[in-house]
């Protein structure tokens, strides 16, 4: 997915305060939820030293993850609704004295759900669900974060991101206030999804393996 991909599906909301921080792009302020708050914050494209950095410790990034992270490394969409993590350089730190110098999650924090040739990069903000890309078949997985049991599984990156981008953004309203039912992010929500109940629920699937 590119990120002019991504414009379109967040184009509709309301340009807001929009800014150019530190590290990011930080577009629709939405001061209901707090006077710096912002619907969608993407970071901007990570160096070809840090991937190499990465990838020492993690081996190496799916491409269509690689390919993401040459536009945006990391992003916070829909209210940290999906959150993807990205790849920090050495020694970078949020300066929280300054809110437009928030830095993406770090990628290696999601190292313990890694399983196999599954690669842990993303997270979903309401229930707190990890989001899993397949080295080999390119296929994405989200999880459990206790049970680690599949909830969704989708046939590809762009797939994925595209779909619950658009799934999440028509929960919102053009100004960035959500008006969804409660939880209704979470990818248990989502056609197709293993379990729709709430947290704790426990699908029928098996781990990804």
């Amino acid at each position: 997915m590119t990120s002019s991909d991504i414009n379109q599906v967040l184009s509709r909301f309301i340009a807001r305060n929009d800014r150019k921080g530190k590290y990011a792009y930080f577009r629709t302020n939405v001061p209901e939820v707090a006077p710096y708050a912002y619907l969608n914050i993407l970071f901007e494209p990570v160096g070809d030293g840090v991937i190499q950095r990465v990838e020492k410790e993690l081996g190496p990034i799916p491409e269509p993850l690689l390919q993401f992270y040459r536009q945006h490394n990391g992003a916070l969409l829909l209210s940290s609704s999906i959150r993807i993590n990205g790849l920090l350089p050495a020694n970078v730190m949020m300066d929280r004295a300054d809110p437009f110098s928030r830095v993406p999650f770090d990628v290696r924090n999601l190292a313990a759900y890694r399983s196999g040739t599954h690669f842990p990069f993303a997270s979903y903000g309401a229930l707190g669900e990890i989001v899993l890309l397949e080295r080999v078949t390119g296929e994405v997985t989200a999880v459990d974060a206790d049970s680690r049991k599949v909830i969704r599984t989708w046939p590809s990156f762009q797939q994925w991101l595209t779909g619950e981008l658009e799934r999440i953004a028509s929960m919102y309203e053009d100004d960035g206030r959500y008006a969804g039912p409660p939880d209704g992010t979470s990818p248990r929500f989502a056609a197709g999804a293993e379990s729709t109940t709430k947290r704790g629920a426990r699908g029928k699937s098996k781990r990804p393996s």
